[in-house]
Formats: structure tokens, C-alpha cells, sequence
């Protein structure tokens, strides 16, 4: 049996998309982003949170979306831990699919989702990948390096728009589901 690469803290009530985020993690590995052997941890946590361990490892006293901590160890499988923030991803949903009323008869917008059951798992993937991408050594403070990590996230994240969408299609797969309209 393989060991277990991605160990997951979820203090929220948020049922997460495992398969999916292992998926990820995979499609990294296979990408040479990460060693087979390598390992992380991921911790789902909410606004106050996220907003302690910004302030206390960053200096920062501010709620962020992501944060990332690369193992300061060199030579071994754990490379850090992911934290991201429930309350920001679900921030960044369309108000119908957070369930805000006034806005639930909007159905040009409802339309427009894919899936809508799967938009939050859209927006933790989407920090997940942000986060795998400082791990494995991208940031974004010079233009080209932000250039780079732009084009990776985008390529991760139009995979996991495609498995979402249709999810016959295993995350990797460079088909694309006929009903996707991007």
C-alpha cells in the first residue's frame, strides 16, 4: 500500500473533493513538479484562522486566501503545508450559488454555471494549486516569474474545470467534454 502523500486538516464542515485534490497532487507529480515520494499537508480553516497565522508568520494582520510553508528541512518527502481559507473561496462564489436571495432570480447567471455543486470545489482547487506551485518553488513578485505560475495555474485549473464538468474524465486528460463552454 503507498504511502499517504497528502494529509489533509479540514476544521471546517465542508465535505472536501479528495479524489479531486489527490488528482491534483498527482498530475503535479507526473509533471515533475514533485518526487513520488513527496508529501504535504493541507489545512482548511476560516477567516479568523488563517488571519492568526498570517499575522504570526507573516507579520501580516489580515485575512488572505492562501497561505503556503515550505518545509525548511532539504532532503526529505514533506514539503510543507497548504492552509487555505473556506470563508475567502466561498467569497469568490456567484452570490446565487452562496445562497444570497436577492440575487436568486438571476437566471442569466445560473445559467452560466457549470455544474453549480462544484464551484466551491472549483475555488479550493484553485488555492490548492496556487499553493502546490509555491511549494514546488514558484512565486509571483517579478513579472516573469508571476508569468510563469499564471500559465501552470491555468493549465491545472482548466483540468479541473474539465473533470468537474464532466467527471468520466480522469484530471490530466487533455480531452476536452463537448458541453464545456469556456
Amino acid at each position: 500500500m503507498p504511502e499517504k502523500r497528502l494529509d489533509i486538516i479540514n476544521e471546517t464542515n465542508f465535505e472536501l473533493n479528495l479524489e479531486l485534490l489527490e488528482a491534483i497532487f498527482e498530475m503535479m507529480t507526473e509533471d515533475s513538479l514533485f518526487q513520488k515520494e513527496d508529501c504535504i499537508c493541507l489545512k482548511i480553516v476560516n477567516d479568523r484562522e488563517i488571519q492568526s497565522l498570517n499575522n504570526k508568520y507573516r507579520g501580516k494582520n489580515a485575512v488572505t486566501d492562501v497561505l503556503t510553508f515550505p518545509t525548511d528541512c532539504k532532503g526529505i518527502p514533506f514539503k510543507g503545508d497548504i492552509v487555505i481559507n473556506l470563508d475567502i473561496a466561498v467569497q469568490a462564489l456567484p452570490p446565487l450559488v452562496r445562497g444570497d436571495e436577492e440575487d436568486c432570480n438571476n437566471v442569466t447567471q445560473a445559467s452560466s454555471l457549470c455544474k453549480g455543486s462544484n464551484t466551491l470545489d472549483k475555488e479550493i482547487a484553485t488555492l490548492f494549486i496556487h499553493g502546490l506551485l509555491h511549494l514546488a518553488g514558484m512565486d509571483h513578485i517579478a513579472k516573469k516569474d508571476k508569468d510563469k505560475m499564471a500559465i501552470y495555474e491555468e493549465k491545472y485549473n482548466k483540468n479541473v474545470r474539465t473533470h468537474l464538468c464532466c467527471p468520466t474524465i480522469n484530471v490530466g486528460t487533455h480531452s476536452c467534454c463537448p458541453t464545456i463552454k469556456e
